[in-house]
């Protein structure tokens, strides 16, 4: 019963739970999901049809599997933010956004580069993707559960901050930002 836990624990529950809405009930999550289960295929195929099996196992996936797997890794942007580092930003900085247009494959896609001052002085860039924009929605949903739940700002705060730096007229109105995030 969802009644029982505590404020914490269900603002936990929902940040979680919103990702599995993510991935079950927008393009992108079904997209990678397809992608993903295209992955576990092939890999079952080589287990099976391989005589001899050394670790680490290496796949030569399909070219048509490649380029889905290039196009899930360009969509999710950035997506390492969980070393020991301090993934805050420097408040006094403002995030510079630079779109450019990427060739994949032949398509051109538009990337949105960020670069950004950290509290601890070091400056990043990162590519905004799939990925910091469901950890800033489900961030944004648990909060309004529990307003005190705390995330390092990159990748859980960083949509908040870039609308407080460059669209303030909708940076205070949460749920709207959770629907432009879905």
């Amino acid at each position: 019963d969802v009644g029982l836990l505590s404020i914490k624990d269900r603002g936990t529950f929902v940040h979680e739970y919103i990702h599995y809405i993510q991935n079950i009930a927008t393009y992108w999550g079904l997209y990678t999901s397809i992608v993903r289960y295209q992955e576990l295929t092939e890999f079952k195929s080589h287990l099976i049809t391989s005589d001899n099996l050394e670790i680490p196992i290496i796949i030569d996936y399909s070219e048509n599997l490649k380029r889905k797997i290039d196009r899930v890794k360009f969509g999710n942007g950035s997506f390492l933010f969980n070393d020991d580092r301090s993934w805050n930003i420097n408040g006094n900085q403002e995030i510079a956004i630079k779109k450019n247009v990427v060739n994949l494959h032949g398509n051109d896609s538009e990337n949105i580069k960020l670069t950004i001052k950290f509290e601890d002085g070091r400056i990043e860039q990162i590519d905004l993707g799939a990925h910091i924009i469901k950890e800033s929605m489900a961030a944004m949903c648990q909060s309004l559960v529990d307003a005190d739940a705390e995330h390092d700002d990159v990748p859980y705060n960083l949509i908040k901050i870039l609308c407080n730096q460059h669209f303030s007229n909708i940076c205070n109105d949460t749920e709207k930002l959770i629907c432009i995030c879905y």
